[in-house]
C-alpha cells in the first residue's frame, strides 16, 4: 500500500518533467500515459504548515506548534488529509550521509500517531528550505536518496495513512 502511495506521487512527478526539450519528436512515437489509479481519495485537507518547514531560519524550528487536540479538532471538522512540509535539510546532518536527527524523528512519530489515531491521511511533504543550506540543493540527488529512504525505513510497518511526497513542486533540473 505505502509502495502504491509513494507511487501516485513520483510517476506524476516524472511523467510531467517530461524529457528534455531537445530529446522531444512530435509525440506520434510516445506511449500514451495511463491513468493513475489512488489507492485513497481526499474530500478535505489542511496544511500544518511551520511546524517542520518554511524557517526562515533553523532556530525558528517549532516542534510543538501542533497537539493532539489539533488533530482531533480539525477530524471533527471533517479533515482527511493533512499535509504536513517538512523541511528535512534542516533535521539531517551534513554531506554525504545527511542521517536524519533522531529527536525530529520522536517529535514526528507523534503527528504519525495522532494522524493515525484519528484516522486522518498524513503527507510527509519534503519541502526543503533552499536559503538555509544551498549546498544541498545543488547535490539533491544524493540528498533525496539517503534522506527518502531513511524516512521509508522508519515507517515501513505503519499504516497506510503515512504518504510520501518526495519533493514539493519539483524542479525539472534535479531530476535530469
Amino acid at each position: 500500500m505505502k509502495i502504491a502511495a509513494l507511487l501516485i506521487f513520483i510517476i506524476p512527478i516524472l511523467v510531467a518533467c517530461g524529457p528534455a526539450d531537445d530529446q522531444q519528436d512530435s509525440g506520434a512515437n510516445l506511449p500514451q500515459p495511463s491513468p493513475i489509479q489512488s489507492p485513497v481519495s481526499f474530500t478535505r485537507g489542511v496544511s500544518f504548515t511551520k511546524w517542520f518547514g518554511e524557517f526562515v531560519s533553523a532556530d525558528e524550528r517549532e516542534v510543538n506548534r501542533y497537539v493532539e487536540q489539533d488533530f482531533a479538532n480539525v477530524k471533527k471538522l471533517g479533515v482527511d488529509v493533512i499535509r504536513l512540509p517538512i523541511s528535512f535539510n534542516l533535521f539531517t546532518s551534513s554531506a554525504p550521509d545527511y542521517v536524519i536527527d533522531p529527536l525530529f524523528l520522536e517529535y514526528l512519530d507523534k503527528a504519525v500517531d495522532w494522524a493515525e489515531k484519528y484516522q486522518i491521511y498524513i503527507i510527509l511533504d519534503n519541502h526543503p528550505h533552499w536559503i538555509i543550506e544551498p549546498e544541498v540543493s545543488k547535490d539533491y540527488r544524493n540528498f533525496l536518496i539517503p534522506v527518502l529512504t531513511q524516512m521509508a525505513e522508519h515507517y515501513k510497518n505503519r499504516s497506510e495513512y503515512v504518504i510520501y511526497e518526495i519533493r514539493n513542486e519539483p524542479d525539472r533540473s534535479i531530476f535530469f
